[in-house]
């Protein structure tokens, strides 16, 4: 018997630990997406300034 409770405390163990790593991993997205959002903004306001320094 203590086996079982043993081996199912593992695996909810477990199942935690991938929850919180899948919790990590999408909050490491969303950073990504934000960085990429701020770099393309960047590019965009340096491609405007040049076009206005050209008119």
């Amino acid at each position: 018997m203590a086996g079982a409770a043993n081996a199912e405390s593992v695996r909810a163990r477990k199942t935690l630990e991938n929850s919180d790593w899948k919790s990590h991993m999408n909050e490491e997205k969303e950073d990504m997406r934000g960085l990429s959002r701020d770099l393309e903004n960047k590019t965009s306001l340096r491609q405007l300034e040049r076009c206005s320094y050209v008119a």
